[in-house]
């Protein structure tokens, strides 16, 4: 693994534009990702930023992180990581699947991290391959409190047999809870986040990339469940799951459907007709 030392977290605005450079990389199936990993040290949170992602996300006040925000500042780093030459892959076209995320305790807002970033192996799949973004954070007595990977797909053709994904089901009694995203939603998530991808941002912008509306960032929809969940736990979450399902148009009116188990909260968000599943979850 070779690790590289940067003096601060890069902007992800102009990594996002020399992302539109890669898209000359053309795909294989038998292309290998790099060891490749980087670190940040004295990382702090911006406060007002923070307060301003709460009010996005739909999350409680409070001095600590929200559990999904140490994510948005590790995103610039996986943007240098996949922008570096040695990453064989165009960044256009990457498809979000899953995100796990654990964390020992919640990170107070005025900490001081050491953040590290790294790629992990590429995996075949019957759609193509998939990869994992990996980012660590630790305090200043150098223990590891926060973990998170983030699974992206590279879309290709192989002789794997592909089946459907089954359809998730809740165990036990479910209640819901409504959820919408206004059509202004993905401008909004991009000032708090520098997650400026054009998908999300308006209708035309979204049909550059073949998408006829604009489209929530998956960042967006799991951190909104995890602030409607997260009243109802004992105490901070420690772990959150999710898996993207389908992609959430703009504007929408959803659902989030949760059941309590003895391990933690399992949630699905529907469509507001309860005929398309967006993504299932897991928070504890």
């Amino acid at each position: 693994m070779t690790t590289q030392t940067l003096p601060k977290l890069p902007d992800a605005r102009p990594l996002l534009l020399k992302a539109l450079g890669t898209i000359s990389r053309k795909p294989s199936a038998d292309a290998k990702i790099p060891a490749l990993s980087v670190k940040v040290s004295g990382v702090k949170a911006d406060a007002a930023l923070v307060e301003r992602y709460r009010e996005v996300c739909g999350f409680a006040d409070s001095n600590v992180m929200p559990i999904t925000y140490p994510q948005v500042l590790a995103t610039s780093l996986h943007l240098w990581l996949m922008t570096q030459p040695e990453f064989p892959f165009s960044l256009l076209g990457l498809v979000h699947l899953r995100n796990k995320i654990e964390q020992v305790k919640a990170l107070p807002v005025d900490g001081v991290y050491e953040v590290t970033a790294s790629l992990g192996p590429a995996r075949r799949i019957p759609n193509g391959i998939i990869f994992d973004l990996l980012a660590e954070f630790a305090d200043e007595s150098g223990e590891v409190i926060y973990k998170s990977v983030t699974t992206p797909l590279v879309r290709l053709k192989t002789d794997m047999p592909k089946g459907k994904m089954p359809e998730p089901v809740l165990s036990g009694v479910a209640d819901y809870k409504a959820i919408s995203a206004p059509a202004d939603t993905g401008r909004r998530y991009a000032a708090v986040s520098q997650d400026y991808n054009p998908i999300h941002l308006f209708p035309l912008t979204a049909r550059l990339f073949g998408f006829k509306q604009a489209i929530a960032h998956g960042m967006w929809t799991v951190a909104r469940c995890a602030a409607l969940l997260e009243g109802d736990l004992d105490g901070a979450p420690k772990e959150l799951q999710v898996q993207y399902r389908a992609p959430v148009m703009l504007p929408t009116k959803g659902v989030v459907k949760r059941s309590v188990t003895s391990k933690g909260h399992e949630f699905l968000m529907l469509a507001a007709n309860k005929e398309r599943t967006y993504l299932s979850g897991f928070i504890r």
